[in-house]
């Protein structure tokens, strides 16, 4: 950890604590982090002299701004009106079960996280989902099991996420 502590206070360091480059320094310190935790946040403040809520403040206003770690697949079930005809509903349902998660949870292992938003632009393929950035059209929840242990095994296979 104290060399992930060294790294912020360089980025932040850089940056000569130009307050007018507070969101760009957050940037590269996510870049090199992955995500920024609460005692980053505290860092972030002290380096740029302001008060850790504002900081806080900047990361929830931004929406890609990390403040947890993030899985390693984060699964996206739509919310639109079409998929949401189309059965949606028990596809999350069923991503719940297999994953033994609630919505914006992430497995123990940190392999999947489970996201529910707005439309995917996909109502054509509906119900669907995306894990990452690949889009799966018409799937039923019977399908889930054996599509996310598909994703797992690619990835413990090495192929991209």
């Amino acid at each position: 950890m104290a060399d992930q502590f060294e790294t912020v206070r360089g980025i932040i360091g850089r940056y000569h604590h130009d307050r007018s480059r507070l969101i760009q320094a957050m940037y590269e310190i996510q870049d090199a982090m992955g995500y920024i935790s609460d005692p980053i946040l505290a860092m972030i403040a002290e380096g740029f002299g302001i008060a850790k809520s504002e900081v806080a403040g900047v990361a929830t206003f931004y929406p890609h701004f990390q403040l947890k770690a993030k899985a390693r697949f984060v699964i996206r079930c739509c919310s639109g009106v079409v998929c949401e005809i189309c059965g949606n509903a028990a596809l999350r349902e069923a991503v719940r079960k297999t994953l033994r998660i609630k919505e914006g949870e992430a497995t123990r292992d940190g392999m999947f996280l489970l996201k529910v938003g707005g439309c995917l632009g996909a109502c054509d393929q509906a119900p669907a989902l995306m894990i990452n950035e690949t889009l799966y059209g018409k799937v039923r929840p019977e399908d889930i099991p054996d599509l996310l242990q598909g994703v797992a095994r690619g990835a413990a296979m090495g192929e991209k996420s």
